[in-house]
C-alpha cells in the first residue's frame, strides 16, 4: 500500500509533475498496479485510486487548471487521460475486471488549445470499453460535454466530439451494447439510452444545434440518426426485441419523431430540406415503415398498430400533409405527393 502526494516538482510512479502549484495525489492497493501522472503546467490536479491488481492508469495535464481524478476497483483495469489545453477536466470511475476508458481531451500535442473540455466515464461490470475524444487536430474544440454511464458486461462506447459547446450522454445498462456517437460543429446534442442486450446506436451529427435522442430497450435493436445541417431534431424510442430505425436529415428546422413497440419492426425516415415533420408509431409486430420527404414544409404521420402493416409515403415539394393510419393485419399503404398544398388521408382496419 502506497500514497504518494506530490507538490509543484516531484518524482511520482514513473511519471514527472513540474510547473507552479500542481497537484497529484496517488493511492495504490493491491498488487502490480501502475500509474504515470505527468503534468507540466500550472494548477492542475490529479488525483489517482487504484484497488486491486494490475491495474493501470496514465494521466498527462500539459496546460493549466486541469482536473483528472481516476478510480478503479477491481483487476486488470486500464484507463488513459490526456488534456493538454487549459480548464478541462476529466473523471473516471471503473469497478470491476477488464474495463478500458480513454478521455482525450486534446491528443499528442496536436489540440493544446482545446479548452473547457468535461469527460465523465463510469463503468460497472467486466470487459467494458469508454472512449471520448473532445479535440480537433489543428484547430480549437472548446466548452465539450461528455457523460458515459455503463452496467454490465462487455458494452462498448465511444464519442467524438469536433467543435464547441457539443454535449454527449450515453448510458447502456446490460451486456453487449454498442453506442457511437461523432459530432462535428456547435451546439449539437446527442443521447443515447440502452437497456438490455446487443442494442446499437449510432448517432451523427454535423451542422449547429442539432439534437437527437435514442431509447431502446430490450434485445438487437438498432438505431441510425445522421443529422446534417442545422436545428434538425430526432428522437428514437424502441421497445422490444430486434427493431430497426434510421433517420436521415439534411437541412434546417426538420423534425422525426419515430416510436417502436413490439418486435422486428421497421422504420426509415429521410427528410431533405426544410422545416419538414415526420411522426411514426408502430405497434405490434412485422411492421415497416418509409418516409421520404424534400421540400419545405410537409408533414407525414404514419400510425400502425397490429401485425405485418406497410406504409410507405413520398412527399416531394412544398406544404404537402399525409396522414396514414393502419389498425389490424397485413394492411398496405403507398402515398405519393409531388407539387404544393396536396392533403392525403389513409385509414384502413379489419
Amino acid at each position: 500500500m502506497k500514497k504518494v502526494l506530490t507538490y509543484a516538482v516531484a518524482l511520482l510512479v514513473g511519471g514527472i509533475s513540474y510547473g507552479q502549484m500542481n497537484t497529484s495525489d496517488v493511492y495504490q492497493a493491491g498488487s502490480g498496479n501502475d500509474s504515470d501522472v505527468t503534468q507540466v503546467g500550472y494548477m492542475n490536479d490529479s488525483d489517482v485510486d487504484q484497488l486491486g491488481n494490475d491495474n493501470e492508469s496514465d494521466v498527462l495535464q500539459m496546460g493549466a487548471t486541469n482536473g483528472s481524478t481516476v478510480l478503479q476497483d477491481g483487476n486488470d483495469n486500464y484507463q488513459d487521460t490526456q488534456q493538454l489545453g487549459d480548464g478541462n477536466t476529466s473523471t473516471v470511475t471503473q469497478s470491476g475486471n477488464d474495463n478500458n476508458a480513454y478521455a482525450h481531451q486534446g491528443f499528442l500535442g496536436l489540440s493544446s488549445g482545446n479548452d473547457g473540455n468535461m469527460s465523465d466515464i463510469t463503468q460497472t461490470g467486466n470487459g467494458n470499453y469508454a472512449h471520448v475524444d473532445q479535440y480537433t487536430s489543428g484547430d480549437d474544440s472548446d466548452n465539450n460535454t461528455s457523460n458515459v454511464l455503463q452496467m454490465g458486461n462487455t458494452n462498448f462506447a465511444f464519442v467524438d466530439q469536433q467543435g464547441d459547446f457539443n454535449g454527449s450522454g450515453v448510458g447502456q445498462n446490460g451486456n453487449d451494447n454498442v453506442a457511437y456517437v461523432l459530432q462535428i460543429g456547435a451546439g449539437n446534442g446527442s443521447l443515447v439510452i440502452q437497456n438490455g442486450e446487443r442494442n446499437f446506436s449510432d448517432v451523427d451529427q454535423n451542422g449547429t444545434s442539432n439534437t437527437s435522442g435514442v431509447a431502446q430497450t430490450g434485445d438487437d435493436n438498432d438505431s441510425y440518426v445522421d443529422q446534417d445541417g442545422t436545428l434538425n431534431n430526432s428522437s428514437v424510442l424502441q421497445s422490444g426485441n430486434r427493431n430497426y430505425s434510421e433517420v436521415d436529415q439534411t437541412g434546417f428546422g426538420n423534425f422525426s419523431d419515430v416510436k417502436q413497440f413490439g418486435n422486428d419492426n421497421v422504420s426509415d425516415v429521410d427528410q431533405v430540406g426544410d422545416y419538414n415533420i415526420s411522426g411514426v408509431i408502430q405497434t405490434g409486430n412485422d411492421n415497416e415503415s418509409e418516409v421520404y420527404q424534400n421540400g419545405l414544409f410537409n408533414s407525414s404521420t404514419v400510425s400502425q398498430t397490429g401485425d405485418d402493416n406497410y406504409s410507405k409515403v413520398y412527399q416531394d415539394g412544398i406544404g404537402n400533409t399525409s396522414t396514414v393510419s393502419q389498425l389490424g393485419a397485413s394492411h398496405s399503404s403507398c402515398v405519393t405527393q409531388v407539387g404544393a398544398g396536396n392533403s392525403s388521408m389513409v385509414t384502413q382496419s379489419n
